[in-house]
């Protein structure tokens, strides 16, 4: 190896780059922003992840490759597992003598689904079973600060948020184990229904159009179960008012991510200086964008488009260009003197790619119709759908058809118009679009505790 590093990957949950410091004027993650300027990080402008929601974004993320590849979420759904013919990134550390770690708060990363392979120490965060999965010392401060990082003395275990304790857990585990390492933390904020602890809710008081109470129901009234986010999207039934509530306490919750990850950053830049650290998140959400709510049927750039930052590595060639999360980890990986056939991305210490892939599996609109017959599915693509993102257009192709947008509009298809350039972006899709006779055969069941987070959270 030509470095033994320290590797540290966090990614925030459903974070879209438009939505934080980094790339506008919103006061929704100043610390990263911060530490960035003052550690040298390098910001990418234009970084997009694999899909549109975290089963294939993460898979994308730990195996190198492209949803195509791995197939994770091709059927639309999450319960297929990372197929034995692919080595994961922590496996290929362990191999290398490295010491391999991961923090999730999600069941679609889990042993479930083949993600903890590789890992030495995998702690799955539960809020069902809080005091099973928590360490005693996080849950006595927890319950101490409950007026601040918490919703107050609230019976309802949804209105809590597992973040305190992922990063409680991760620091902790840097403290007691020697390097090599490799971690990835999968941070939960800010997934759908969004209720920012008490503390962090009047930063964005300003955003609400009602009050803040109000607009905490209207995210639980909204995100609380998979059948109101669908029926809010069949319908359109939601206004101005309850997307500005939305937003807003989605701002709240970035905020509180920023917090968090911003005090362990500043501990582990500071103490821990040879250390390669990327921030990152698995995907963004709409506000309604394309008549969506949420992470769901469509590969725009607010699902798509996320922030990235890393630190630690300062020979990337150029972070203005369009890039995607493969890219980054292969960056990082081969900077550590690990490579592996399977990477389908790009070293960025030697070049940048013109374009970024993102894809998304099969669309089952049977949800949004039995709460409206007449809900439009002709504007969405229903077979697995893959999106080229280059810095001025991006191509949709599908066995359906063929669609090309000059950004930022994604509503306008142009492919008439444009017909060379078509051709080429079709040309790219083309050879990484999913094969026909992709093997579906890995599947499972979530147990009943991993169902019930997953209800928690919106998906079923």
């Amino acid at each position: 190896m030509s470095s033994h590093q320290d590797v540290i990957w966090i990614s925030l949950e459903s974070v879209g780059a438009k939505h934080t410091s980094l790339h506008g004027d919103l006061q929704t993650t100043p610390r990263l922003e911060q530490l960035a300027e003052e550690h040298d990080g390098v910001v990418f402008e234009r970084c997009f992840s694999a899909s549109m929601w975290t089963p294939p974004s993460t898979a994308s993320i730990l195996t190198g490759t492209r949803m195509s590849t791995h197939n994770i979420g091709l059927n639309g759904h999450g319960n297929r597992s990372v197929p034995s013919t692919l080595a994961t990134v922590p496996e290929l550390l362990q191999q290398e003598g490295y010491r391999t770690m991961c923090t999730s708060p999600n069941p679609y990363i889990s042993s479930a689904t083949g993600l903890d392979r590789g890992f030495d120490d995998f702690y799955q965060f539960s809020k069902s079973k809080l005091w099973k999965t928590v360490h005693p010392i996080d849950l006595f401060g927890y319950l101490r600060r409950l007026h601040s990082i918490g919703p107050g003395l609230n019976l309802d275990y949804r209105k809590h948020n597992l973040s305190w304790f992922l990063v409680n857990r991760l620091r902790r585990w840097l403290n007691e184990t020697d390097g090599p390492r490799f971690v990835y933390s999968h941070v939960g904020n800010p997934h759908h229904p969004y209720c920012p602890p008490l503390a962090f809710r009047e930063q964005f008081a300003d955003e609400v159009a009602t009050t803040v109470s109000e607009a905490i129901d209207d995210s639980f009234s909204v995100f609380g179960e998979a059948s109101r986010i669908k029926k809010a999207i069949a319908t359109g039934d939601f206004d101005a008012a309850t997307l500005q509530n939305l937003e807003a306490m989605y701002h709240g919750e970035i905020y509180y991510a920023d917090y968090l990850v911003g005090k362990l950053l500043e501990e582990v830049l500071e103490e821990l200086s040879d250390t390669i650290v990327v921030v990152t998140a698995d995907h963004g959400d709409c506000f309604g964008e394309q008549g969506v709510l949420g992470h769901n049927l469509v590969l725009d750039d607010a699902l798509t488009h996320v922030p990235a930052v890393v630190f630690g590595l300062d020979s990337i060639k150029d972070s203005s260009k369009t890039t995607s999360h493969i890219d980054l980890m292969r960056t990082v990986l081969n900077e550590i003197g690990v490579n592996h056939e399977q990477f389908e991305g790009t070293d960025l210490r030697f070049g940048t790619p013109e374009f970024a892939v993102s894809q998304r599996g099969r669309a089952h609109f049977e949800g949004y119709l039995e709460h409206n017959a007449e809900f439009e599915t002709s504007k969405y693509h229903k077979s697995p759908l893959t999106a080229v993102r280059t810095s001025e257009y991006k191509l949709l192709y599908s066995d359906e058809r063929v669609e090309l947008f000059e950004l930022p509009d994604e509503r306008s298809d142009v492919s008439a118009s444009q017909g060379e350039k078509t051709k080429s972006l079709k040309q790219i899709a083309r050879e990484f679009h999913f094969e026909d006779d992709a093997d579906e055969s890995v599947k499972f069941r979530f147990d009943n505790d991993l169902t019930q987070q997953l209800e928690d959270l919106g998906y079923i």
